[in-house]
C-alpha cells in the first residue's frame, strides 16, 4: 500500500479543512481583534492570449476606533505573480483560442490549469527540501444554458443557477509535490487543473474569475499536538507488545512442537498397549478355555482319584491275604523238606522188604504231603490271579486319569506290582513242576504198595525222581522265602498307598472345589481384558483423532508463528518504519506548509507590526460577439 493510502484518513483531514477554509477566503473572523491589521487584494487581468494585461493592488487598512483606509496602486505588469491560471480551449477535439470560438458551435472542452511559482527551501528530516506555498485556487465559470447544454465537469463543480449554470474548479498547485505524496487517493484531491465539456451553440461567455490564497495552513500547528503525540506514543507500544507477542508465539510454537513429539511417543505406546490388549484378551480366553478344560480334568481326576483309592484298598485288602495264605508256607515246605529227606534216604535201603514196607509207608507220608502242598498251590494260584486283577484295575484307572503327574505314579505301582507278580509267577511255576516231579513219585509209591513185581522198575524210576527233586528243593526254599519277602514288602507298601491315596482324595477334592472358583475368576478375567481390549481400542482412535487434531494445532501454531512474526516485520515494523520515515516526513512538511501560509501575508510590503493577508484575484477576458 502506497503512503497515500496509509494516511489516506489524515489526508482527508487536511483537504477537508483546506476545502473549509477556501469556502471562507476573503470572511476570516478573529476571536480576538486586533489594533491594526491589513487585507491585501491583487486584481490580475488577463489579455485574450492569457497574459498579464494588468495588476492592481488593493489594500484595506483597519484600525480600532478608526475608519477604515483603502489604499489602490497600479503594479508593473511584468510583475512575477506567486500563482498562474491558464485557460484551454478545445472545439470538436481541436485546439482553438478564446476569441476565434465565438460564434461557434460543437462539442466544447475547457481545462483549467493552476502553476505555483512561489517556492522556498526548509529542512525535512535533516535535508533541505523545496516546498511550494500552500495556495489554494479556486474558479467560477458562468455559462448560459441557451448556449451551454450537456455540461459535465472533471474535478469540479457544475450548479444551476437560473439561467445560467455555474461551474466551480478548485486546485491546489504544487500541494502534492510540497507533500510529497505518490500516486493515489489524497494526490487526487489535490490536482492542479481540471475540466470541462458541453455541446455549445454560438459560443459566448463572460469572465472567469479565479481567487488564491495562501491562508490555508496558517492556523496548522502540529507541534505540540497530543493526539499526535498519543500517536507516537501509541505507535512505540505497539511495537513493543508486537515484539513481545512474537516471543511469546515462539515459545508456544517450541512447546507445542516438544509436546508434539512426546505425544507421538504416547500415541505409540497406546497402539502398542491396544496390540497387546488384543493378545492379552486372546491368551485370557485361551486360559479360561484351558481352565474350564482342565476343571472337567480335575473332576475326573477326583473321580479316577475316588476309584483309585478304592482300588488301592482293595489291592491293601488283596495283598494282605496273599502274605497271610503264603507267609506259613516256608514252615509247610520244610516239613515237605524234612520228609524228603527221609525219603531219599530211605531210596537207598530199598532192596530188603523192610525198607521196601518202610519206603511204601513213607511214600503215603510223601504223597499226603504232596496232596496237602497241592492244596496250598491252589490257594496261592487263586491269591495270583486275585493279584492280576488288582493290577488290571489300576491300568483301567490310570488310563482313565487326566492329571498326569497322577498317572505316572499310578503306573509306576503298576510296574512294581508287575514285576512282583512276575516273581511270584515264577516261584508258583517251580512249586508246580516240583509237584509234578512228586506226582510221579507218588504214583510209584502207590505201585510199591500194589507189587513187588514191579520194584525194580519203580525203584530207578523213583531214585531219578528223587535226584530231581532233591535238586529242586533247594531252589524252592529260597523261592519260598524271597516270595514270602517280597509279599510282606508289597503288603507294606500297599498300606502306604492307601494312606497316601486318602490324603490324594482329599487333595483331589480340595482342586476340585478351587478350580470352580478358578473357572469364574478366568471367566471374569476375560471379561475384564475383552473390556480393557475394547477400551484401548477407543483409546487408541481418541489417540490418534487427538494427534490429527494436534498436528493441525502444530501447523496453526507454526502459521501462527510465522504469520505473528510476519505481521511484526511486514505490519508493524513497517508502519513504525512509515511513521518514522513517512508520517514523520509528512508532519514535517506539513508544519513547513503551515510556516509558509503563516509567512505569505502580503504581495506589497507590509507595514511593521501590523497583522496582513492576501488573496488573489485573477479575471479572465470575456468572449462576445
Amino acid at each position: 500500500m502506497n503512503r497515500n493510502r496509509k494516511w489516506k484518513y489524515m489526508g482527508k483531514a487536511v483537504l477537508s479543512g483546506v476545502l473549509v477554509t477556501s469556502l471562507l477566503v476573503g470572511s476570516i473572523g478573529y476571536a480576538e481583534a486586533k489594533p491594526i491589521s491589513q487585507e491585501e487584494t491583487v486584481y490580475v487581468e488577463l489579455a485574450e492570449d492569457g497574459s498579464v494585461k494588468e495588476v492592481t493592488v488593493s489594500d484595506l487598512l483597519k484600525q480600532e476606533g478608526k475608519e477604515n483606509v483603502t489604499k489602490e496602486e497600479k503594479a508593473d505588469k511584468d510583475t512575477k505573480l506567486p500563482v498562474d491560471v491558464k485557460f484551454t480551449y478545445l472545439l470538436d477535439g481541436k485546439e482553438i483560442a478564446g476569441k476565434d470560438l465565438v460564434g461557434k458551435s460543437g462539442k466544447l472542452t475547457i481545462r483549467v490549469k493552476y502553476t505555483n511559482r512561489s517556492t522556498q527551501k526548509k529542512s525535512i528530516n535533516g535535508k533541505k527540501e523545496t516546498l511550494y506555498t500552500p495556495f489554494i485556487m479556486a474558479t467560477m465559470m458562468v455559462l448560459p444554458s441557451d448556449k451551454f447544454t450537456n455540461v459535465e465537469a472533471k474535478d469540479a463543480k457544475v450548479m444551476e443557477e437560473g439561467d445560467n449554470q455555474i461551474v466551480l474548479g478548485i486546485g491546489f498547485p504544487g500541494m502534492a509535490e510540497s507533500l510529497d505524496l505518490e500516486d493515489g487517493d489524497i494526490k487526487d484531491k489535490l490536482k492542479s487543473e481540471f475540466e470541462i465539456t458541453a455541446d455549445v451553440k454560438e459560443f459566448e461567455m463572460d469572465q472567469a474569475v479565479t481567487v488564491a490564497s495562501a491562508d490555508i495552513l496558517s492556523e496548522l500547528d502540529l507541534e505540540d499536538n497530543e493526539d499526535l503525540q498519543d500517536l507516537e506514543d501509541g505507535i512505540d507500544d505497539l511495537c513493543d507488545v508486537s515484539g513481545k507477542l512474537v516471543k511469546g508465539t515462539k515459545k508456544v510454537d517450541e512447546a507445542v512442537t516438544k509436546f508434539g513429539d512426546k505425544f507421538g511417543t504416547f500415541a505409540k505406546a497406546i497402539t502398542k498397549m491396544e496390540k497387546g490388549t488384543k493378545v492379552l484378551n486372546k491368551g485370557t480366553n485361551t486360559l479360561y478355555k484351558g481352565v474350564k478344560q482342565y476343571t472337567q480334568g480335575v473332576s475326573g481326576l477326583a473321580d479316577g482319584v475316588t476309584a483309585y483309592v478304592q482300588g488301592s484298598d482293595k489291592v491293601s485288602a488283596g495283598l494282605s491275604a496273599f502274605y497271610t495264605g503264603i507267609k506259613d508256607l516256608p514252615e509247610t515246605y520244610k516239613k515237605f523238606s524234612d520228609g524228603l529227606t527221609g525219603y531219599t534216604s530211605a531210596v537207598d535201603k530199598l532192596a530188603d522188604k523192610d525198607t521196601v514196607n518202610a519206603l511204601v509207608d513213607g511214600a503215603k507220608g510223601v504223597a499226603a504231603q504232596i496232596t496237602a502242598m497241592n492244596t496250598n498251590l491252589e490257594t496261592l494260584e487263586k491269591s495270583y490271579d486275585e493279584y492280576d486283577k488288582i493290577i488290571a484295575d489300576l491300568k483301567a484307572q490310570a488310563d482313565s486319569c487326566t492329571d498326569e503327574t497322577q498317572k505316572q505314579a499310578i503306573l509306576a505301582s503298576v510296574s512294581e506290582l508287575e514285576k512282583m507278580a512276575a516273581e511270584q509267577e515264577k516261584t508258583v511255576t517251580a512249586l508246580k513242576d516240583a509237584t509234578k516231579s512228586d506226582g510221579a513219585w507218588k504214583k510209584g509209591a502207590d505201585q510199591v504198595s500194589g507189587g513187588v513185581a514191579q520194584y525194580t522198575g519203580g525203584v530207578q524210576k523213583l531214585a531219578e525222581s528223587s535226584s530231581a527233586l532233591t535238586n529242586a528243593d533247594g531252589e524252592i526254599s529260597k523261592g519260598l522265602a524271597g516270595l514270602v519277602t517280597s509279599a510282606k514288602a508289597l503288603k507294606d507298601g500297599s498300606g502306604k498307598l492307601s494312606q497316601n491315596s486318602k490324603k490324594l482324595l482329599s487333595a483331589s477334592k480340595k482342586i476340585k472345589k478351587v478350580s470352580k472358583s478358578l473357572v469364574k475368576g478366568g471367566k471374569g478375567l476375560a471379561d475384564a481384558t475383552g473390556q480393557l481390549a475394547k477400551g484401548s481400542g477407543q483409546m487408541n482412535k481418541a489417540a490418534s483423532a487427538f494427534t490429527k487434531g494436534f498436528t493441525a494445532l502444530e501447523k496453526g501454531t507454526g502459521s501462527l508463528a510465522s504469520g505473528v512474526k510476519k505481521f511484526d516485520e511486514k505490519g508493524i515494523q513497517k508502519i513504525k518504519d512509515t511513521y518514522e520515515d513517512d508520517f514523520v516526513s509528512l508532519k514535517d512538511r506539513l508544519q513547513a506548509l503551515g510556516d509558509l501560509s503563516k509567512d505569505y501575508t502580503s504581495f506589497s510590503e507590509k507595514q511593521q507590526g501590523v497583522d496582513s493577508e492576501v488573496k488573489f484575484i485573477i479575471q479572465s477576458p470575456a468572449y462576445k460577439k
